[in-house]
């Protein structure tokens, strides 16, 4: 039975696997692990996973996908990048996984990625839905994170929930998507994310800002 909903950094996955030893919380639990990674040579390898098994990974997949909106890649284009955005492909890849979660005897659900704040932000707070678990629970343990907004939407559209922000007005016509304070009610009654999420030029990606101890 799933206890716990976690989003980690990169360097948190590679001290566990420096140490040969995983967190406290993970020490002596079944975990699930959905790696993600900017670039494909970034990916965790298969030595690495087989390390992580023996530290209590049950299952894992590896993502590759930039922390970009299309409003963002845009302008990342006209800079000469060739950003990767997450697709449709891979928001069915993440429900069938969180399906073969939802049927095991895996304690902990972890989304992990460079900084533990935006793609895994999405990734987790979109399992705290999807999978019907605590919504207090997941944002006391999760504080920091800056869903991306983008993420969040494709995998709400692919599990067939109401994407984030989306909201009716008055006469009940639908009003589209906005975004404003994330923890607000989405239509459907769940919660839409901690801390403030952006789009377009006002996006805020946080690459280094994991200030938390984490204790080994």
């Amino acid at each position: 039975m799933l206890k716990k909903i976690l989003t980690l950094p990169r360097d948190i996955m590679d001290e566990m696997l420096a140490r040969g030893e995983p967190l406290a919380v993970l020490k002596g639990k079944t975990w699930a692990l959905v790696s993600i990674s900017t670039e494909k040579e970034h990916l965790l390898t298969d030595s690495a996973l087989e390390k992580l098994r023996r530290l209590g990974c049950r299952q894992a997949i590896r993502l590759v996908f930039w922390d970009s909106t299309p409003s963002v890649a845009k302008t990342q284009e006209m800079y000469g990048h060739k950003p990767v955005l997450f697709s449709k492909e891979q928001a069915r890849e993440v429900i069938e996984f969180l399906d073969g979660v939802k049927e095991s005897d895996v304690e902990i659900f972890v989304a992990q990625c460079e900084a533990g704040i935006s793609r895994s932000g999405a990734v987790g707070s979109f399992a705290c839905d999807y999978l019907g678990f605590d919504y207090p629970t997941f944002a006391s343990d999760n504080s920091d994170i800056m869903p991306n907004p983008h993420v969040e939407r494709m995998l709400r559209r692919a599990g067939g929930m109401t994407p984030i922000g989306y909201v009716e007005d008055v006469e009940g016509q639908e009003s589209g998507e906005k975004r404003g304070q994330a923890g607000a009610l989405a239509k459907d009654g769940t919660r839409s994310g901690i801390g403030r999420s952006y789009e377009g030029d006002d996006l805020k990606v946080v690459l280094s800002c994991w200030n938390q101890k984490s204790k080994f």
